[in-house]
C-alpha cells in the first residue's frame, strides 16, 4: 500500500511541478524584494513627506527593559552554559583536579566572584520567572508594581546570589 502511495505522489508531483519548474519570472525573488524596498522609502519619503523615525536616538531606557533585556540573557546564558557543563563533562571527568586548577588560578576570591556571578544569573532568572508566572494571574500589573516588584526581586537576586556563593 505504501509503495502505491509513493509512486502515486512522485507521479504527481512531477507532473505538477515539470511546468512550474520550466517557467520563470522576469525577475528573481531578491530583485523583487529590492524593488519593493525602494518602494517603501520612496513613499515614505516622497509620497507621504514623512521623516525616518529615529527610534532607538530618541527611546528612554526604562526600569522595565533593562529587566526584561536581562531576563532573556540570563537565560541564553545559562542555556550555553548548560551545554558548556556538558561538554565539558564529557571531556574532563575529574572535576576535583578541574577545581583545583581553577583555584590555583584565580585565588580563592575569584572563586567566589565567579560563583557568585554565575549563581547570580541563576537566582535572577529564577525570581523573575516567579514574578512573571504571579503576573499571570494578574497580581501587581501597575506600573508603580512592577518598579517596585523589579527592585525588589533584583535585590533579593543579588543577596542570595551571595549567599549561595558563599557556601
Amino acid at each position: 500500500m505504501s509503495a502505491i502511495l509513493r509512486l502515486a505522489t512522485r507521479r504527481c508531483l512531477l507532473q505538477r511541478s515539470t511546468p512550474f519548474m520550466t517557467r520563470s519570472l522576469p525577475i528573481t525573488n531578491d530583485q523583487r524584494a529590492i524593488k519593493e524596498m525602494e518602494y517603501f522609502w520612496h513613499k515614505n519619503e516622497v509620497k507621504l513627506s514623512r521623516p525616518m523615525s529615529p527610534h532607538l536616538s530618541i527611546y528612554k531606557v526604562e526600569v522595565t527593559s533593562l529587566l526584561s533585556i536581562t531576563h532573556r540573557l540570563t537565560g541564553v546564558g545559562l542555556s550555553v552554559g548548560l551545554i558548556g557543563l556538558g561538554w565539558l563533562s564529557l571531556y574532563n571527568t575529574n572535576f576535583r583536579l578541574f577545581a583545583d586548577g581553577a583555584l590555583e588560578l584565580v585565588g580563592p576570591w575569584g572563586v567566589f566572584a565567579t560563583k557568585a556571578v554565575l549563581v547570580w544569573g541563576m537566582v535572577y532568572h529564577l525570581l523573575n520567572g516567579i514574578r512573571h508566572l504571579v503576573w499571570d494571574r494578574a497580581v501587581g500589573l501597575k506600573i508603580s508594581a512592577i518598579s517596585k516588584s523589579g527592585l525588589a526581586m533584583g535585590v533579593a537576586s543579588v543577596v542570595l546570589a551571595l549567599g549561595l556563593a558563599a557556601l
